[in-house]
Order: C-alpha cells, then sequence, then structure tokens
C-alpha cells in the first residue's frame, strides 16, 4: 500500500483509556503490546487474528508510530496526526517512527554512512557518519539489526556499531588483518579470518571467545582466503583453507574433520535444500560436502576462473560466477549439476537474490543483471534482463570490495546498488526499465550497502513487530492504520523502562530548552541564535560541550554551529540567514543523548530589510 493512499483510509477510533490495547472490527482482532527487552529499547508487537477462531492472519502491511501521550485522541485528532505523520512534518514527528528504514554504506574513507531515504534536514539525508578509525573490509548486521558488526584490518579490531544511537559500542581485538566474516544461522557466533586463522567473537556479549583457530591445510601463517559455511542447526562451521575445508564443532570450536577439496577454495554457500555445503574453487572445482555426514557427495566441473557463489533464497539455485570466463553456470542443488551457461559480459563478479530474481554485478560494466529464476531450469533459455547500476563501470573505483553491492531493500521486489565509481546508491523496482531514484553517497567511495529496516515485520504468522528505542518509559499514544480491511486505531500504551528510575535521579536525563532569541530577523544579518538548558530538577546544566545549532531553510541553505557556555545554562551561537525565508532552528547534544528530533525546535523567519 502506497503512502499516498493512506490519506484516504477509513477511520475507526474507539473510546480510549489505558487498557485500550485491543480493537475488534468487522471480525478481525488486533492486540498491541511494548514490551522491554534491553535498556531502552522496546519491542512493538501487532497481533492480527480471526476475532472469532483466533487464527492468525498473514501477509498484511500494517503502518504504525509511537508518540508520547498528551490527550485522549478523537477520531479527527487521530486522523490528524496520522496524516501529518504520513506527510513526514518537521512540527509533527513521532518519538518513533515504525514504517521506515535507513540505507548504510561502508566507505573506502574508514566510515559508515547512514541515510535517510525519505527525510532528511536541510535538503541533507546523512543521518550519521560513523568514524570506524581504519578502513572496513567487511561487515554484517545481526537479525534483530540492533548491532553491526565491521571489520578495520589497519587496527587488527572487529568493531560494534549501536544501530539505535550510531556509536561505536565495542572494539573487539582479533588477529592480525582481519577481513571476512559471517554470522551463524543462529547469531550466536560471529566468524572472523584473519592473517592468523580463524577468531570467533560471542554476539550477544560482543567479546572475543576464541583466537587462532588455523584449520588444517593451511601452510604456516600466510593469509588464507577463508570463508564460512554453517549448518542449518548451527552446530558446525565449514572453513576454507588453501586445499581443503575444516569441519569445526561450534560447541567446542576446534577441528573434527579436514575435508580435501582443491587448491584455492574461494567461496562457500550451505543450501538447505540439499543440506549440502558447496565449495568453489579458482581451477573450476566445485565440491559438494554432505552437511550431516560430512563427506563428499559429488565434485562439478566447470571452467577455470570461478570468483564467488550465492544460492537463491530456497536454495535450489546455485549461482557461480566467473569473471575469466565472462561467465554464470546454474547449479541445480536437487541434482548437482550445471543446468545454465550464461553469458554476462564484463566480469561478472557479485551476485544477489530476491524472491524472483538473480542480481549479477560485471566489474566492468555499468549495467546490472537480472535472471528471472522461475526459467533457469534445464532446456529452458533464461529470461534475462538489463538496468543501469550507474553511469561508470564498478572498476573504475579504487580497488575490489568484500561487501554486497546489490541488497534487497525493505520493500518487496526492490534492491539497492551501491556504485564505487560513482559514489552513488541507486533504487530499482522489478519491473522498470531504470532505476526509480539516486542517493548520494556524499563524495564517498561505498565499499557495499546494506538496509536497516524499522518496519514493523511478520516475525510469525500473524504477528508484526519491531524494536525502537524509547528515549523514557511513560504513556503513549500510538496511531496504527491497516489498508486491507481500511481500519484505524489511536492506541493508548503504557510502557515502564528499567532506565526509568536512573533516569529521575539523573537531572541531565530530562532536558528542557528554552528559546531566548526572537523568532524574527533580517536576512544577511547576524542572528544571535541564545538558549537556556534546564535539567529536570529545574537547575541550568552547565559547561555543555556539543550543544550543536543547525539551522536551515529546506533545499537552499543549511549551516551547523557550535553553541557556546556563556553561564546560567545559555548557550548561543551567532548564524547569518542568507536570504528572506523560513528557516528551522534545530539543537542536538551527543553528551545529553538527544538527537535534533528530540529537542524542541523552532521556526524563525527572515525578511529583507528595507530600513
Amino acid at each position: 500500500m502506497s503512502l499516498r493512499n493512506l490519506f484516504t483510509v477509513s477511520l475507526l477510533v474507539a473510546a480510549l483509556n489505558m487498557s485500550a490495547a485491543t480493537l475488534r472490527k468487522d471480525g478481525i482482532a488486533v492486540d498491541l503490546s511494548m514490551t522491554p527487552v534491553k535498556d531502552n529499547d522496546v519491542e512493538v508487537r501487532f497481533t492480527i487474528t480471526n476475532a472469532e477462531t483466533g487464527a492468525p492472519i498473514t501477509g498484511l502491511n500494517p503502518i504504525a508510530w509511537v508518540d508520547r501521550w498528551t490527550a485522549a485522541p478523537t477520531a479527527d485528532s487521530c486522523k490528524a496526526k496520522v496524516k501529518s505523520f504520513l506527510g513526514g512534518s518537521l512540527q509533527a514527528r513521532p518519538e518513533a517512527d515504525l514504517n521506515k528504514y535507513v540505507i548504510l554504506t561502508l566507505n573506502r574513507d574508514g566510515t559508515v554512512a547512514v541515510i535517510d531515504p525519505l527525510l532528511g534536514f536541510g535538503g541533507s539525508k546523512l543521518l550519521a557518519l560513523v568514524i570506524l578509525g581504519g578502513e572496513g573490509s567487511d561487515w554484517t548486521l545481526t537479525p534483530d539489526q540492533q548491532t553491526l558488526f565491521v571489520s578495520v584490518p589497519a587496527l587488527n579490531e572487529v568493531v560494534a556499531v549501536d544501530t539505535q544511537t550510531w556509536k561505536i559500542a565495542r572494539r573487539v581485538t582479533v588477529g592480525r588483518k582481519p577481513q571476512r566474516m559471517a554470522l551463524q544461522p543462529d547469531a550466536g557466533y560471529l566468524w572472523v579470518a584473519t592473517d592468523e586463522g580463524v577468531n570467533v567473537i560471542d554476539v550477544a556479549e560482543r567479546r572475543l571467545m576464541w583466537s587462532g583457530l588455523q584449520p588444517a591445510g593451511d601452510r604456516g601463517l600466510k593469509p588464507a582466503p577463508h570463508d564460512f559455511a554453517f549448518s542449518r542447526d548451527s552446530r558446525f562451521a565449514f572453513v576454507a583453507g588453501d586445499d581443503s575445508v575444516s569441519v569445526v564443532d561450534v560447541r567446542d570450536p576446534k577441528q573434527v574433520k579436514r575435508v580435501a577439496t582443491a587448491k584455492s577454495p574461494v567461496a562457500l554457500a550451505y543450501s538447505a535444500l540439499s543440506n549440502a555445503v558447496y565449495a568453489a574453487h579458482q581451477d573450476g572445482t566445485v565440491v559438494v560436502i554432505d552437511a550431516a555426514s560430512h563427506e563428499v557427495r559429488s565434485r562439478v566441473a566447470t571452467k577455470a576462473g570461478l570468483r564467488t557463489m550465492g544460492f537463491s533464497r530456497d536454495g535450489r539455485w546455485g549461482f557461480l560466477l566467473n569473471p575469466v570466463a565472462n561467465a554464470v553456470n546454474v547449479l541445480d542443488s536437487s541434482t548437482n549439476e550445471i543446468v545454465q551457461s550464461i553469458s554476462i559480459a564484463g566480469s561478472p563478479d557479485k551476485v544477489s537474490f530476491t524472491a524472483l530474481y538473480a542480481y549479477i554485478r560485471a566489474a566492468g560494466s555499468e549495467e546490472v543483471s537480472m535472471i528471472r529464476l522461475s526459467t533457469v531450469e534445464g532446456g529452458k533459455e533464461p529470461a534475462i534482463s538489463r538496468f543501469p547500476g550507474g553511469q561508470i563501470a564498478p572498476e573504475y573505483a579504487s580497488g575490489p570490495a568484500i561487501p554486497a553491492a546489490i541488497v534487497p531493500a525493505p520493500e518487496e521486489g526492490t534492491v539497492l546498488v551501491s556504485n564505487p565509481a560513482d559514489k552513488t546508491i541507486y533504487y530499482y523496482s522489478e519491473g522498470m526499465a531504470a532505476p526509480m531514484g539516486s542517493f548520494q553517497n556524499y563524495r564517498r567511495e561505498p565499499l557495499g550497502v546494506l538496509a536497516v529496516n524499522r518496519n514493523l515485520r511478520e516475525t510469525r504468522p500473524g504477528v508484526y513487530a519491531t524494536t525502537v528505542r524509547l528515549a523514557q518509559g511513560g504513556r503513549f499514544d500510538v496511531p496504527f492504520v491497516l489498508d486491507s480491511p481500511r481500519m484505524t486505531q489511536c492506541f493508548d500504551y503504557s510502557v515502564a523502562l528499567p532506565s526509568d528510575l536512573q533516569k529521575k535521579e539523573d537531572p541531565k536525563t530530562v532536558v528542557k530548552l528554552e528559546r531566548l532569541f526572537e523568532p524574527k530577523t533580517n536576512a544577511g544579518a547576524p542572528m544571535n541564535v541564545r538558549v537556556r538548558l534546564v535539567g529536570g530538577n529545574g537547575q541550568p546544566l552547565q559547561n555543555v560541550q556539543d550543544l550543536r545549532v543547525l539551522t536551515f531553510t529546506p533545499g537552499r541553505h543549511q549551516t551547523r554551529a557550535f553553541a557556546k557556555p556563556v553561564g546560567d545554562g545559555v548557550y548561543e551561537a551567532t548564524v547569518v540567514p542568507p536570504h528572506a525565508g523560513v528557516y528551522y532552528v534545530f539543537f542536538e547534544s551527543s553528551s545529553l543523548g538527544k538527537t535534533y528530533r528530540q529537542l524542541p525546535h523552532w521556526v524563525v523567519t527572515a525578511t529583507e530589510n528595507n530600513s
């Protein structure tokens, strides 16, 4: 359902009270729960069932927001609030938007950029920039999307980034030059390949569990092209060495078997359909290893030059990319035979999947090839279409990269394509002849792209949930909209967080911002932006050194400056509106834990000085 269509939804608002967490209409029941999971993280969950039978209703696309409660809503006020949130108004922003995602780019300059594809401040969609301290090599996102791990070879570290605050939560020292990483299916451990072997990180604790695991077959401590695959139950890890695949018992990480394969395995991939691990080698050999018995089932021969491999979501089709032969071989995991050999010009080097298509990037071409999965069975001519994935071929970037260059976007049938050569991210929807839009990466070369999904997702049949971070607990207004059947409800819900007591004791956690400047000024003249910071105990907050002021008029001008403390909790900064118009003035402070969205903002009108 498109956002514009939501403006026409019909409204149903019941009399609300503190226990009004259930909506029943037209035979459907919607139950809301908000459950603290960790610190200030809260799982917001809507359970949608048949009101008569209790059977879950699947395949829906609900949207919702979490806002601070101010007064009992009426039908009209609920409708107005939904409309304002859908419109992305700067004047009306919820505490948590459950219908958005952000784009991440891992950049050559040692940063992770966080981009809001829908709404930005002052024309900029750059929400945050994480400084890693060195160029990242590989990255992975935990299934709950709360932690991003990045390997930084120059620092011998894996950096854990909190995706709610976009701050570095932990730096884990590992072996020399960590590069490729893989998260096992149960997300218990993160496996890291280094020049000294394999390191294993406990994901929940964000700490090193084991280091220096050296699979047999590696000669000395030379850099080995380690890659990883895992059994479905996360019991065994499969690690590629220099001429073999080691089977490692995850419970007590030690090698339990060495499977001789061929020289220089370049990629491992697991197929759930066949319950087998596939090891691709530079010489064109693909070795199929039974994930249960750890025995070799078969060997498949292709041309030399294989570089990477990936399986479709259902585990049926394995795509083997050969940039040397400009070919993509398709392996059927039900028979372990090659059923297609497809010519792709320009050195195909990366593959990604949606439910319907395989997306192939070629280093020497700006075009992305799409292969419809339903047409790759043997004896058929596969359906291939192409679209421009940028203006410059990726090979003109400054070097190769491990992370995926094409990833699915949260909307089904859409992908994000990162082009390192033209420093841009493209948004493509299946069925279109060209990308629907693009996002600048602010002159940074993206090594890869990811999407962090804040949308409500169907986590199990009939249950739609996501996790948000709230500034503090309390009473909330939760507008909820469903398109089929059409209904809207503003739920009234209270939730207490474990940190609420501590926050009441700490005056810095409750911040009041008082305006001490006039909302009118002259264009081209200096304007003294003065505010006072007051804590929850009513006392002024002194010596805050990072109170930043963002002043902008949408699409034309933006200025950022730090406000200096001048005493008694008063801070000031001088800005010059360059032309007549309406300007927004926002404030943030990292030390106070307050973002632009969490502190008050004001509107200033600049007029021409005709005196």
